[in-house]
């Protein structure tokens, strides 16, 4: 025994030796099986499967399973992206009795041909939806009443393929998606009939709730009748951010669109030809606009610098104003550009972005 060891140990002492170590099973006399377990262990567990088709699966296996996958800790923060032209994993939601439970369905890419989307028994079972986003329909073969009124946003792109010419139209005849905030359609498929753009009846329809705050509609394809923007128009009464692309625009039309947004304070307006004088028309209706923020104007090839100033000075709110495709701009050197910008900005001491084009 070194020195060391015997400071700490006498001679007559005993050094413990160190005990063997074992391994000896524990075994559990209690056998605990999982249907016995409590919901909250259960929803524990099934909140640690990844694969969005075990959780459906597991709502398969019996009743009480069943109702505990249905909880909304769940699918709190899950949105379904389908992107199989077959719809495998929307069917499977629906044959597990999950479809309430999607908050959020991106349907990205399928046929638009497939029925699946225009079928009745479909949308009930979506029953708490409230964004859906929808890629490659046939806008006018598409039954709006189906769709679930708990939607509070919806975004539409149309499929550019479909060449057939049948009447366009927004399939609704009364007021639909009470409380819908958020609306998008961009519509690229061309409906021609006769050589006549066709008019998408029945749109005001889809504008008719009250919490509606941003509309974007993209339909350069289609023509809209006095009548129509006026509809539209006092249905986009309360609504924040507007973007209208439409076909040719008159006089009247052009007015009877724009006088009655009372309260937008975005707004994007692009128009394949204008017929309206820009002088005595189109920019008083604009200035208007008391409560505008932003605008962005697109082929208003007569608008002049004169006109934007007018703009500038009768609307207290605005801040940025975006011009793209217009004649002057063309005509004009870039440095001439730069000087109207800054001329602006000194007049006018609040901030002012003009972008040209």
């Amino acid at each position: 025994m070194s020195e060391s060891t015997n400071l700490l140990v006498g001679e007559d002492d005993e050094v413990p030796q160190k005990r063997p170590k074992t391994h000896q099973s524990v075994q559990c006399s209690v056998q605990v099986k999982i249907e016995s377990l409590p919901e909250c262990l259960l929803l524990l567990i099934f909140a640690r499967l990844e694969q969005v088709t075990d959780k459906c699966s597991v709502a398969r296996t019996c009743r009480s399973w069943n109702r505990i996958a249905k909880d909304a800790v769940l699918w709190k923060d899950y949105a379904l992206q389908e992107t199989k032209s077959d719809f495998t994993t929307v069917r499977t939601f629906i044959a597990s009795g999950l479809g309430s439970c999607l908050i959020d369905l991106d349907l990205q890419t399928f046929s638009s041909q497939s029925d699946f989307l225009y079928n009745k028994k479909v949308w009930p079972s979506f029953s708490n939806l409230e964004r859906l986003r929808i890629s490659s329909i046939d806008l006018r073969l598409l039954d709006f009443e189906l769709l679930p009124s708990s939607l509070k946003s919806l975004t539409i792109y149309t499929d550019d393929h479909v060449t057939e010419s049948i009447p366009a139209r927004v399939k609704c005849s009364q007021p639909v998606l009470p409380n819908l905030e958020y609306l998008e359609i961009e519509d690229s498929q061309d409906v021609f009939a006769n050589d006549a753009i066709e008019e998408l009846h029945g749109l005001h329809f889809l504008l008719s709730s009250e919490h509606l705050h941003t509309v974007i509609l993209k339909l350069m394809h289609y023509f809209f009748s006095l009548e129509s923007l006026s509809k539209i128009s006092k249905q986009l009464k309360n609504a924040r951010h507007i973007c209208l692309h439409s076909n040719a625009i008159c006089d009247q039309r052009f007015k009877a669109f724009v006088s009655q947004l009372e309260n937008v304070q975005i707004l994007n307006l692009q128009f394949s030809e204008i017929e309206a004088d820009m002088e005595t028309l189109i920019v008083p209706s604009i200035s208007n606009l008391k409560t505008l923020q932003e605008i962005y104007l697109s082929m208003f090839w007569e608008l002049r610098p004169d006109h934007v100033k007018t703009m500038v000075k009768s609307l207290p709110e605005l801040r940025r104003i975006n011009v793209y495709r217009c004649r002057w701009i063309k005509e004009v050197h870039l440095n001439e550009i730069e000087k109207m910008r800054e001329g602006l900005k000194c007049e006018f001491p609040r901030y002012m972005r003009l972008s040209l084009f």
